[in-house]
């Protein structure tokens, strides 16, 4: 697992996570996956096994970068919604036993850029997706180093750069404190 965080800031978003990817060896590389479409783009944070890598290709599926008219806003949350449901009933909810399930469970945090609207973030609770409230998210296994260092010091209207900051001495203290979170954060 890993650290994922994600913050709503000055009209924009901001997606951080570590870079470990842990199974049987270690490697690293980006968990964060941006797909632009017809009048907009989403970003995918992710925390967790290839059920969740699955989950993003369905997404970006769904919103095909071939498509000339732009989507209705909520038609892209639709086909976000679908695929990730789709995707946790076929790989997470199929899984016979509670450790499996476990093991294949995956946490996104999903930015939504759309031509003239706000940028915003959703994350989901298993199959479903729900609308990030109060400004931020964190998820993964370190989700409660992060939600704790993070909650003491928010406010709204905060910069980019203080975003950053914390979302910096989030994953250090998932590093040194959450199993599975590790090495250099984007």
């Amino acid at each position: 697992m890993t650290l994922i965080a994600g913050f709503e800031v000055n009209n924009g978003v901001l997606l951080c996570s570590d870079s470990e990817y842990s199974g049987g060896t270690k490697e690293y590389k980006d968990k964060i996956f941006p797909h632009p479409f017809a009048d907009g783009a989403v970003a995918f944070a992710l925390s967790g096994p290839d059920s969740g890598t699955a989950a993003i290709e369905e997404c970006r599926d769904g919103l095909a970068l071939s498509r000339s008219k732009p989507y209705p806003e909520k038609t892209v949350r639709a086909i976000l919604r679908e695929a990730i449901k789709s995707t946790h009933e076929r790989y997470v909810d199929s899984r016979p036993t509670a450790e499996e399930k476990d093991g294949a469970r995956f946490d996104l945090i999903i930015a939504v850029a759309m031509k003239n609207q706000p940028p915003y973030l959703l994350w989901n609770n298993g199959p479903i997706l729900l609308r990030v409230t109060g400004g931020f998210a964190c998820r993964g296994s370190g989700w409660y180093l992060g939600d704790y260092i993070i909650k003491k010091n928010w406010r709204e209207g905060l910069s980019l750069r203080e975003c950053g900051m914390f979302a910096l001495q989030a994953l250090n203290a998932a590093k040194k404190h959450a199993d599975g979170v590790g090495d250099r954060s984007v």
